[in-house]
């Protein structure tokens, strides 16, 4: 990340594919969703892979520091249904790296759709970032949708 990542990430105006290893067949793919607008852009792209890829798709929420997250997940299950996408819709109490990274654990996962950078580079720095969680920690091909 202190490559310079990070701030392709913030410059760039369309999603980027980071790949950490050869090149794959998406056949699972995680949506980490938490209703912003960032996250939506990555549904909207999720909703594509999975319906033109034939992807099986997981909505992952985690209740950390949403306020309702049932309703954030059943605004995700509204969209998907209206393009008749199946998805899993999970909620969890753990951070989404650590979700993510347990589910990896478990099962196969080929790809992780997920928003940009929400919050002002200060408090990210000070605070931490999923993004930037994930992209240290996880090792998968992951979407990441400015």
């Amino acid at each position: 990340l202190e490559s310079g990542l990070r701030t392709l990430i913030r410059s760039c105006p369309l999603p980027i594919l980071t790949v950490p290893g050869p090149s794959f067949k998406i056949n699972r793919a995680i949506l980490a969703y938490d209703g912003s607008p960032k996250a939506k852009e990555a549904m909207y792209i999720a909703a594509y892979i999975s319906g033109q890829w034939n992807t099986h798709l997981t909505v992952l929420t985690s209740s950390q520091g949403v306020a309702n997250p049932k309703s954030i997940q059943h605004e995700a299950q509204s969209y998907l249904s209206g393009y008749h996408i199946s998805a899993d819709f999970q909620l969890t109490d753990r951070s989404i790296p650590k979700e993510i990274k347990h589910k990896k654990d478990l099962e196969e996962i080929d790809l992780v759709l997920i928003g940009g950078y929400g919050t002002a580079p200060v408090l990210e720095v000070v605070l931490g970032s999923v993004v930037d969680q994930v992209l240290r920690e996880i090792q998968l091909p992951t979407l990441i949708c400015r």
